[in-house]
C-alpha cells in the first residue's frame, strides 16, 4: 500500500489542510491503519474532522469479461426495470453504463452471480428516494473476481447484508436481501460487473447472463429473463 500526502496550505499556525489517497494493499481486511497524527507542539489546541471516499479494485490492463454470470436472485425469472445505457441513471458513459436494475420486491433474497470474496458491504443506511442526495447512502455488497472484476449489488435493505468482507462466496450463495435505500425510485436490485482503470475511475462492463433457458448478453427494459 502506497500513501500519498498532500498539504494545501495552512489555515493557521496550528491548522493544516491534508489529502489521503491508498492504492492498492487492502486485501478486504475490515479496517486498518492509514494514518497516525502526532502533536509537534504541546502549547498548542489542535482539532481534526474528515471526509472520504472509497472505490475498490487496483488497475486493471484488461477490459475483457468473458466469465458467465448466473441471475442473482433464487431460480426464476425476472424483470428488468432499466437495462445498460438507460436514460434514468445508465446513460452511456457514465459509471453505471452496462449496471442493470431488476424489479424486485423489497427483502427479495439476493444471490452471488458469480464466485468471488466479499471487499465491501455497507447496511447501515435506512433512507433512500428518487434524488440524487441520496446516492452514497444506499446498502450494498461487493464481491471481488478472480480475474480482477468486481459486482456490486446495490440498494439493499437495512441490515440486508447475509455476508461480511473477507467471506468467500459461491455462485447462488446468498448474499442480502434488496431494498430501496439510496438513489432510487422504486424497490429493485442495482446490478454491475466493473473495474478501474486508474485506481479511481469506475467503469462498468458488459457481462452474459446464463441461465436455465438461456444465455443473454442483451438484458433490455420490460423483459424478463
Amino acid at each position: 500500500m502506497r500513501v500519498h500526502e498532500h498539504f494545501r496550505g495552512n489555515l493557521e499556525e496550528h491548522d493544516s489542510i491534508a489529502a489521503f489517497a491508498v492504492y492498492g494493499g487492502c486485501g478486504g481486511r475490515s479496517s486498518f491503519t492509514l494514518v497516525r497524527f502526532r502533536r509537534t507542539n504541546p502549547r498548542l489546541a489542535w482539532r481534526y474532522k474528515y471526509d472520504y471516499y472509497g472505490q475498490p479494485g487496483g488497475r486493471r490492463f484488461s477490459t475483457s469479461n468473458d466469465a458467465d454470470y448466473a441471475m442473482p436472485f433464487k431460480p426464476g425469472r425476472y424483470v428488468v426495470m432499466q437495462g445498460p445505457r438507460g436514460s434514468y441513471s445508465h446513460f452511456a458513459g457514465s459509471p453505471s453504463e452496462n449496471a442493470v436494475d431488476w424489479t424486485v420486491p423489497e427483502g427479495t433474497v439476493v444471490c452471488a452471480a458469480r464466485q468471488g470474496r466479499v471487499v465491501g458491504v455497507k447496511q447501515d443506511s435506512t433512507v433512500g428516494g428518487p434524488d440524487r442526495k441520496f446516492k452514497r447512502l444506499a446498502n450494498y455488497v461487493i464481491i471481488k473476481h478472480a480475474d480482477g472484476t468486481f459486482a456490486d449489488y446495490v440498494h439493499l435493505k437495512t441490515g440486508g447484508a447475509l455476508v461480511k468482507i473477507g467471506d468467500e462466496v459461491t455462485v447462488g450463495q446468498p448474499i442480502g436481501l434488496s431494498g430501496q435505500t439510496g438513489f432510487t425510485s422504486a424497490p429493485h436490485l442495482h446490478f454491475s460487473v466493473f473495474q478501474t482503470i486508474d485506481g479511481k475511475t469506475k467503469v462498468t462492463l458488459p457481462f452474459r447472463l446464463k441461465t436455465d433457458h438461456g444465455s443473454f448478453k442483451e438484458l433490455i427494459r420490460g423483459r424478463a429473463y
